[in-house]
């Protein structure tokens, strides 16, 4: 079997250098190229199995130039190279036909990896004789944040499967961004056009829900004094975003299932059949495997929404994008204030980094978004967030006495009045919730039963501790 040749076009020798070395144990040959005119010509000479391209070269950039190398060596999986892992570069990447992406600086194993991947892909090709698929087209999408390998994880699989019309189920817990997800999915797909209509299963009464997602018929029941499109029709051509799908009562999954076998539907109080030309993208924080076992969610209806699953991790397990968040956050409320722009401490950096986000990344924006109008100078302090508390008995290991003994002594060192029994209460209060609410599913009135406090009593408490989206709602996205 011939050698294979790897073909690297980096403009920085050091980096050259390092793949090189890093690709001898798998027994190939390779040849450089600092420019994309030089990777042209070695193109051209032929026998190239693999390629490495860097983006940002001078003569060019490596994404614009990718389309053309893709339709002229359609067999040659091509691996960018970024020093910039945003989810417009992984977007970008796949809508150019890319067979992978990897940001610098780049671990070897997984340079490795990557490369012995696109090696048995050229193999199996040959053996084949066939062309490879083309990964489905996306667009543009910088909505999301995220450096890590988590992240960018997510950011290549929304690119995959955003161009097909494939069924999407987001888990992840509340705050994490499953709807930005879901648009970014809608955004980059051929459905952009059309309209992204998103339902909250969970804030709509059972009664309703029905209604609000299949429409009505006028005298279908009390206060039906008209007729009235529901959201699949609403999403025709578009994308349908059934948010706390978890929630969902039974006889309306049963209802889902129908659509989704069939993509048909009767308005309530109809006989009328319609047609729905809508995709489904649904999220959870819940288990839904773990639900359908204990016959709270039927199990064929699982097996038609997650043909895909897009996982989103929490923030605590990928603090490493906190600093890169927290400075798109303080861009973004600046900017929608018309402040001047502000910095962030160094006390406060280091204390974003510590916390434990139980929020995840919306608690964060709440946090900065405060900070930013509640700031009375152009540095950001630790004195502008005064309800981000350390929790008590956490990994950190303090006892409640420690943490509220120190808490009391900071308020009494810095002249503080009229802030602590609030900033205790919420120190305790905001994990506790999250806690019971994850523990709970999201089942807000579960929850309250537990906490032995009125359901009305903790949503008036989230709401004071910005736990609630925007409009009101709980916060479980």
């Amino acid at each position: 079997m011939a050698t294979k040749r790897v073909l690297i076009c980096d403009d920085e020798p050091n980096l050259c250098f390092i793949l090189t070395h890093a690709l001898r144990p798998l027994g190939v040959e390779t040849t450089t190229a600092h420019t994309l005119a030089d990777a042209t010509d070695a193109l051209r000479q032929g026998n190239i199995d693999v390629m490495f391209l860097d983006i940002f070269l001078p003569d060019g950039n490596g994404l614009d130039r990718l389309p053309k190398f893709r339709e002229e060596y359609p067999l040659i999986p091509i691996i960018v190279l970024t020093a910039h892992g945003t989810m417009r570069t992984a977007l970008e990447a796949m809508k150019r036909h890319a067979f992978d992406y990897i940001t610098k600086p780049f671990d070897v194993t997984k340079v490795q990896e990557l490369a012995r991947r696109a090696l048995l892909a050229v193999e199996r090709q040959a053996a084949e004789s066939s062309e490879p698929t083309a990964p489905p087209k996306v667009g543009d999408g910088d909505e999301m944040i995220g450096n890590s390998g988590l992240m960018q994880e997510v950011f290549k699989t929304v690119g995959r499967v955003a161009e097909s019309d494939v069924t999407v189920l987001i888990q992840g817990e509340g705050g994490t961004g499953k709807e930005l997800v879901a648009r970014a999915i809608h955004m980059n797909s051929h459905r952009a056009t059309g309209p992204f209509v998103p339902v909250n299963c969970a804030a709509i009464p059972e009664t309703l829900l029905e209604s609000e997602l299949f429409g009505h018929v006028r005298g279908a029941f009390t206060n039906a004094v008209a007729d009235r499109k529901g959201r699949f029709e609403q999403a025709s051509g578009g994308t349908l975003f059934l948010d706390e799908i978890g929630e969902m009562p039974f006889d309306v999954q049963s209802k889902l299932l129908r659509v989704l076998q069939e993509r048909t539907f009767q308005p309530v109080g109809s006989n009328e059949t319609r047609v729905t030309d809508a995709r489904i993208i649904t999220a959870t924080n819940r288990d839904l495997a773990r639900a359908a076992d204990e016959g709270d969610f039927r199990e064929d209806l699982l097996y038609r929404l997650n043909v895909v699953t897009v996982t989103l991790p929490p923030l605590r397990k990928r603090m490493d994008d906190v600093p890169s968040l927290t400075e798109y956050f303080v861009s973004k409320y600046c900017a929608r204030y018309n402040r001047d722009p502000v910095t962030v401490s160094k006390s406060l950096a280091e204390r974003l980094y510590k916390y434990h986000w139980p929020g995840n990344v919306r608690e964060l924006e709440n946090v900065i978004h405060r900070a930013v109008v509640m700031a009375r100078g152009n540095i950001l302090t630790e004195e502008d967030v005064p309800l981000l508390s350390p929790p008590p008995e956490t990994e950190r290991g303090e006892s409640i006495e420690l943490w509220l003994r120190r808490l009391t002594q900071k308020h009494v060192d810095d002249g503080r009045v009229g802030e602590l029994h609030d900033e205790a209460l919420a120190g305790v209060e905001i994990p506790l919730f999250r806690l019971v609410l994850e523990q709970t599913s999201g089942n807000k009135s579960r929850a309250a039963d537990i906490l032995g406090i009125n359901r009305n009593t903790l949503h008036a408490k989230m709401k004071r501790y910005e736990m609630l989206d925007s409009d009101g709602s709980e916060d479980d996205s």
